[in-house]
């Protein structure tokens, strides 16, 4: 504001008038530039990011960046990028670089059926992998996308599987059953139920045990495909379901490949 300037010389005294105007902003520049290298997907963030503010009386204040007003950060756009600092009306600028997300390791997130008889080929049916990146971020891929190797399906026992995927590897583990199934002769006697046999061959449930012996057969999922009572000591059931089924007879489950 106005303000009287009093002059005194020889023992005389005079005045006059001044008008102080309050000072503003004339340039704002980077005085420490926060972090400029970023991942993919990574947030941008002005920590320690200093702002050099200098006003219209030459003198200079410093603040923090993170008290400006930040645009044209694209997580999602690869390589460099001006960002915009505007603060008390004025702007600046700095350049950062976004540098495209890598896998850095994979997982099993969800397995596939790990139980196979003896010549049944390997699905990666419901198998998924998890993928983390080096960013922290993940993704989730069907396990079909992957590259699946180790499989032998006429090695009976434990196995593991080797599974690829961008570059990088994981393991799971299947165990291979004997498959015994043929249509082979009824048994001549009738069997105690501790000596129940089951088979499967082309579509049909072989089913060798006592008369009157009640039976379910189901897929892995649990679903009903027959329930029933044998007619004698050796029963076909046909079943156009394919691959694994559960029968169960007697408390006593049996797995066959169809």
């Amino acid at each position: 504001g106005e303000q009287t300037i009093k002059v005194s010389y020889l023992g005389l005294e005079t005045s006059f008038k001044v008008t102080v105007t309050a000072k503003s902003p004339a340039s704002i520049t980077i005085e420490t530039a926060p972090k400029t290298e970023y991942l993919e997907g990574e947030a941008f963030t002005a920590e320690n990011g200093v702002i050099l503010v200098t006003y219209n009386n030459k003198s200079t204040e410093k603040v923090d960046l993170s008290k400006a007003t930040i645009s044209g950060y694209d997580a999602t756009k690869i390589g460099e990028q001006t960002i915009k600092v505007s603060y008390l009306g004025l702007e600046t600028s700095f350049k950062v670089t976004v540098t495209a997300k890598s896998p850095a390791s994979i997982a099993i997130e969800t397995a596939p059926r790990t139980e196979y008889l003896e010549g049944e080929a390997f699905t990666a049916e419901n198998g998924v992998i998890l993928v983390t990146y080096n960013n922290k971020s993940t993704e989730k891929v069907d396990l079909s996308k992957a590259t699946i190797s180790g499989y032998d399906a006429t090695k009976i026992g434990e196995q593991t599987i080797k599974v690829s995927y961008l570059g990088l590897e994981t393991e799971l583990t299947v165990t291979v059953s004997e498959n015994s199934g043929n249509p082979s002769t009824p048994v001549s006697t009738v069997p105690s139920c501790s000596d129940s046999k089951v088979w499967a061959f082309n579509h049909t449930i072989y089913i060798e045990t006592l008369p009157d012996t009640k039976y379910t057969i189901t897929d892995l999922n649990g679903r009903i495909l027959a329930t029933s009572t044998t007619k004698s000591t050796h029963d076909e059931i046909h079943i156009n379901q394919t691959g694994l089924l559960i029968v169960v007879i007697n408390q006593q489950a049996f797995k066959v490949l169809n």
